[in-house]
């Protein structure tokens, strides 16, 4: 919310504003496309602040499953989700596991009353997307109806971009005397690589401090010339090599933020391994003096999340680790499973030969323990409850796929016993909702003839995954859950034991038996109606009488029928279109006029 208000500070509106609105209330679902920093997340923090001036809740999700535990039709929701996709390229193997799932989260807010659902993406991101996935490709889903392409912007809301910045973000005064009367502005306002990213840099005092005010109007337009410079003084000349470190360490953490303590443990591992390999000294209070000196020049820290200020600062940085030698000693640093996933993936991006990738799979022989031990979920505890909530570590199911791909890389043989190990007493167990369909489709790759060539142990890690699955059943899951995974069984049940369909069958019943306290908790009439649809369908696969399941039908329709009492009737925000934007001609006098009022008397 802060971001959110500090922003509409600056924000110049133009007509993309209204027709995202005219999108968002027809549709209740809008996704806000467009290149690198031209304004796709201010168009939509600024949506978003319309509804909640109007008094709807904010919801902001980092995960589909945060998106279906609050979805309420008893109350006006506006829902965020930004870089959806990824914030610098697409992370195949994530939409892979959930773009079934973004369907269906689209499907329910698109038929919900009172939900809207604002999603942000990078166009090129987004188009590679559809191209690889069968359920963002469907044309009864037709996403295109929800698109709006951002990025451009009329000479005059340019302008006011500009304007609001320098007005706002305490640039000095003599720096803006002299980019007014340079009479660069209009050669600003009409460069081809303008970008309000670009104007948010140059009009920071934390940016520009070193600049004199003779060579401000120079360097704004020399910083459009050359964007990619932006990071790249700042990062090899204005830091320490402590710093850099633990730039990098971020680098690999959540895309979109991450717990300072995590951050601690990454950072701790990575310059450890980083100063004994260069010879460079390191000191015992090295992050806290580094994230000190970073903070609020190229990290920000909200409570305790810590996220890069800019998304620009990852882009630059995906660039700069373009480099396999430099990878290969990372890689030997992780301490973190998921971290260390996130390493493995840059570099298979990079490694296009299957000698660099052996080495850089090789170096993480020194981590692959760690899978072992580390455990999924953080527990906390809250008001007397105990609560787990996902932590830095990967699911068992993806802990085992990446180290029989480090396997499959290094051709070392430990990476598969590790493997095996972990199948064999998987640490918290697996989980529904990360596990799921995905423990499945690992069992059918070790089934399956040349998936895992050399991998002798295949079928013992299948089989003990297995066993873990089954118990996972037996322990209670969503109903959404229980949908997948019996579709992934139905689809794959020859490659599968009698014990997994006899689970799945007992677990279809466990729902149907105890629907009225599931549903109870249901605030959605939309995910309710899917809730019938998915009891008939696994009540037939199992067969299951059909008075039985005609009764469990009744008990939902009934919740629907409560539900409808409580949700009030569906309004729209008051928001109204602007009518003062002003798409004629704006010359150069204009811009004179429009920035006369900031220049000292």
């Amino acid at each position: 919310m802060k971001e959110i208000e500090f922003k509409v500070r600056v924000y110049a509106q133009n007509p993309s504003f209204d027709q995202a609105y005219q999108t968002l209330e027809s549709q209740h679902v809008l996704i806000v496309a467009g290149p690198p920093g031209v304004g796709k997340t201010t168009l939509a923090e600024m949506l978003a602040y319309a509804y909640i001036a109007d008094g709807w809740n904010l919801v902001v999700i980092r995960d589909l499953d945060d998106g279906f535990n609050e979805i309420d039709d008893t109350q006006r929701q506006i829902f965020y989700f930004d870089d959806f996709l990824g914030r610098v390229a697409l992370d195949r193997r994530a939409l892979a596991h959930k773009d079934s799932d973004l369907a269906r989260l689209i499907r329910r807010i698109n038929a919900s009353p009172n939900a809207r659902f604002i999603l942000t993406t990078r166009a090129y991101i987004f188009e590679e997307a559809r191209q690889v996935s069968e359920h963002l490709a469907d044309r009864r889903l037709d996403l295109a109806r929800y698109m709006l392409d951002v990025g451009v912007y009329t000479r005059q809301i340019k302008a006011r971009i500009i304007y609001n910045h320098l007005l706002i973000a305490k640039t000095p005064q003599e720096k803006i005397d002299a980019l007014v009367r340079s009479g660069k502005l209009p050669e600003i306002i009409d460069h081809r690589n303008y970008n309000p990213r670009i104007v948010e840099w140059m009009t920071d005092l934390v940016h520009i401090g070193n600049i004199g005010p003779d060579e401000y109007p120079a360097a704004f337009l020399e910083t459009l010339k050359h964007p990619k410079r932006l990071w790249d003084i700042a990062f090899r000349t204005h830091i320490s090599r402590r710093c850099q470190d633990c730039l990098i360490a971020l680098f690999f953490c959540s895309q979109y933020s991450v717990d300072l303590e995590d951050f601690r443990i990454a950072y701790d591992g990575l310059h450890a391994r980083l100063s004994e390999h260069y010879g460079q000294p390191r000191e015992p209070k090295d992050f806290e003096d580094a994230v000190r000196t970073l903070e609020g020049s190229f990290i920000t820290i909200q409570g305790t999340q810590v996220s890069f200020i800019n998304p620009s600062l990852r882009d630059y940085l995906t660039g700069y680790l373009d480099d396999l030698s430099l990878l290969e000693v990372i890689a030997s640093s992780a301490t973190q499973t998921q971290w260390a996933q996130a390493v493995w993936q840059h570099a298979t991006g990079i490694a296009k030969s299957l000698a660099n990738r052996q080495l850089v799979a090789s170096a993480f022989i020194e981590v692959a323990h760690v899978f072992l031990t580390q455990p999924v979920y953080r527990r906390h505890r809250q008001d007397g409850y105990w609560y787990r909530t996902h932590g830095p570590g990967l699911s068992i199911t993806d802990r085992i796929d990446l180290l029989l791909s480090w396997f499959s890389a290094s051709e070392n043989a430990r990476f598969a016993e590790i493997a095996l190990q972990l199948s064999q007493s998987p640490i918290d167990g697996l989980d529904s909702s990360y596990d799921g369909d995905e423990a499945i489709r690992l069992i059918i790759n070790l089934r399956e003839e040349g998936y895992y060539e050399d991998l002798s142990i295949g079928e013992e890690i299948a089989l003990s995954l297995e066993r873990a699955f089954i118990k996972m059943l037996r322990g209670g899951m969503p109903s959404d859950d229980l949908e997948k995974i019996s579709d992934a069984v139905e689809q794959w049940k020859k490659y599968l034991g009698d014990g997994v369909q006899l689970a799945v069958q007992e677990a279809v019943e466990q729902e149907v038996d105890e629907v009225r306290q599931n549903v109870a908790n249901f605030d959605s009439e939309s995910t309710l109606e899917d809730h019938i649809k998915t009891l008939r369908t696994l009540s037939k696969r199992a067969g299951i009488l059909s008075q039985k399941v005609e009764k469990a039908v009744e008990i939902v329709q009934a919740r629907i029928a409560e539900l409808r009492d409580e949700t009030p009737e569906p309004t729209s925000p008051s928001i109204k279109p602007r009518a003062d934007i002003d798409t004629s001609a704006f010359d150069d006098a204009a811009i004179a006029n429009l920035f006369a009022s900031l220049v000292s008397k």
